[in-house]
């Protein structure tokens, strides 16, 4: 996924709200929408929600093509789950493939993001857990060498200042376990992602 995608799905969703609104309006409504018309009595707060999702992402964009790490900044500053969740398909790709702009993420802004991957694994909204998990999965994953040399007898000399980073991702990461093994119990993807990371952390 990239970032028009993800944009144009917030615009699509302020456009379907609209539309309802229009329909209320002119007193002319299907089935369908006097159904949706009933979960969204509430109208003017929704479209006020999803113009500022829109607005978030639009800066969050001005804050990628910076680097990464502004990114992240910009993230952690906005305290927004929502927010973080619309761009994990972003980080997760940046992290596999690098990006357009040629900064990779580093390890060191994944563990500024693992707090608040943290508290999105107790959220509500499966969608936010789903993609904590993924996000976990990809760091673990990505940096599985780093991560696995500091069970080694010799610490790797390669790792230079990076070790830092390296034993508070993974240090960060097994704070979860608790969290992830109340995941892991859940029937359907949810807990076969949860599982998949645990045992990611138990092979490290």
């Amino acid at each position: 996924m990239d970032w028009e995608s993800i944009l144009s799905d917030d615009r699509e969703n302020r456009s379907v709200a609209a539309n309802v609104i229009k329909s209320k309006d002119s007193g002319v409504a299907t089935e369908e929408e006097d159904a949706l018309l009933q979960l969204s009595a509430g109208h003017p707060t929704m479209t006020k929600v999803l113009s500022s999702r829109l607005l978030w992402l639009q800066a969050a964009l001005t804050f990628w093509k910076q680097s990464p790490s502004a990114l992240v900044s910009y993230i952690l500053r906005i305290n927004n789950d929502a927010l973080l969740a619309d761009v994990i398909p972003i980080l997760i790709k940046s992290i596999k493939d690098g990006n357009a702009i040629g900064k990779p993420i580093s390890m060191g802004a994944c563990l500024e993001l693992l707090p608040a991957l943290q508290k999105m694994l107790t959220s509500k909204y499966e969608d936010y857990i789903s993609g904590s998990l993924d996000l976990i999965r990809t760091i673990l994953k990505h940096w599985w060498k780093d991560l696995k040399s500091l069970h080694a007898s010799q610490q790797n000399l390669k790792l230079g200042l990076r070790s830092r980073s390296v034993n508070g991702v993974y240090t960060s990461i097994v704070a979860m376990t608790d969290t992830l093994q109340k995941i892991a119990t859940r029937p359907g993807k949810i807990g076969q992602k949860a599982q998949v990371v645990l045992q990611i952390l138990k092979d490290l």
